[in-house]
């Protein structure tokens, strides 16, 4: 059963809300396990990958072979030591040093865990200065008090679906190991690709409208991305920035979990930066515990078009917010 809600935004009429079932593509890497009692982990790596490079004091960077296209992508593990800050302010420093980047955007932003621990997880995009590359970062967060674990996917944008299984695996393999003396680098922590000279980003984290997972639990839908479109493979199109014809805008996202009846809600704002408004809701219950992506879409009247300006699109399960995607209409 599914049931929409019109608010107040004349313009956004046709509204509509599927969840189906997916599976994930078979990996064609080969993986190998890794270690690493300095930071206190170990998870899987490409095994045709070289061994990680450091930066001293406690960060780790893995690339793909020179030569190939994976050498264009990096995963970076560091370990912060800051007894006295908390996650949330890890992640406003992490949002603080990659928003001085030209052409910034925060895509997405969630809380649960990572490998057990009480974590976040940041996806954003930024122009290297004096480059033409966009790249898109993965950038986890989990806490370790008195330490930080940081772990990021990191490649050009054209580049970063392609090869985002190697991040997957590292996230689902993911275990800590005893710190011991372990010895953290500077907060807040540098990822890989990070200068300066930014415009004002596109959107804001979103206010806490909702509860976030209780401490100890994995978000059961996450892994939000905007698009034009849903495929075999997933969506297609994907892009933080549409044009106003756009027949229909779509927000995809994984399932985890989730028992037949539980209900999934959307919320869709628009408006200017720090003053959107909420234009309309969903609601659906799911009717097959198999069913592992969902999700909601978005279309106009075929005589009107997307109002320009900027939205969020907020998910939540029950009263739970599980995480929010931002997108442009310009």
């Amino acid at each position: 059963m599914t049931r929409a809600k019109r608010m107040s935004m004349a313009a956004l009429v046709a509204l509509l809300l599927l969840v189906g079932l997916g599976a994930a593509p078979a990996l064609a890497a080969e993986f190998a396990n890794y270690s690493n009692e300095a930071l206190g982990f170990a998870c899987q790596v490409p095994g045709h990958w070289p061994p990680p490079s450091t930066k001293p004091p406690a960060t780790y960077i893995f690339a793909g072979p020179q030569g190939s296209e994976e050498y264009y992508t990096t995963l970076n593990a560091q370990l912060v030591h800051n007894p006295a800050s908390t996650l949330e302010v890890q992640a406003q420093e992490f949002l603080g040093q990659i928003g001085n980047n030209p052409q910034y955007r925060l895509l997405a932003r969630q809380t649960g865990t990572l490998a057990g621990k009480r974590g976040v997880r940041l996806l954003v995009e930024y122009q290297l200065p004096g480059s033409s590359q966009v790249f898109r970062q993965e950038q986890f967060v989990a806490n370790r008090a008195p330490y930080y674990f940081w772990l990021a996917y990191t490649a050009p944008v054209d580049l970063f679906d392609r090869h985002h299984a190697l991040m997957a695996r590292a996230v689902a393999s993911l275990t800590f190991l005893p710190l011991g003396g372990a010895q953290g680098a500077s907060p807040p922590g540098q990822p890989p690709a990070a200068p300066s000279q930014a415009p004002a980003p596109l959107g804001q984290p979103p206010a806490p409208a909702g509860q976030a997972p209780p401490a100890g639990q994995e978000p059961q839908v996450y892994d939000l991305r905007v698009a034009t479109g849903i495929g075999e493979q997933g969506p297609t199109g994907v892009s933080q920035a549409f044009a106003p014809d756009t027949p229909r805008i779509y927000v995809w996202f994984r399932l985890r979990g989730l028992p037949a009846g539980t209900e999934l809600r959307s919320e869709w704002y628009f408006g200017e930066q720090g003053k959107m408004q909420k234009a309309a809701e969903t609601t659906t219950k799911v009717q097959d515990p198999a069913i592992t992506w969902g999700q909601f879409n978005l279309s106009i009247n075929p005589d009107s078009k997307f109002p320009a300006g900027q939205y969020r699109v907020d998910i939540y399960l029950g009263r739970q917010l599980q995480g929010s995607a931002f997108f442009q209409v310009r």
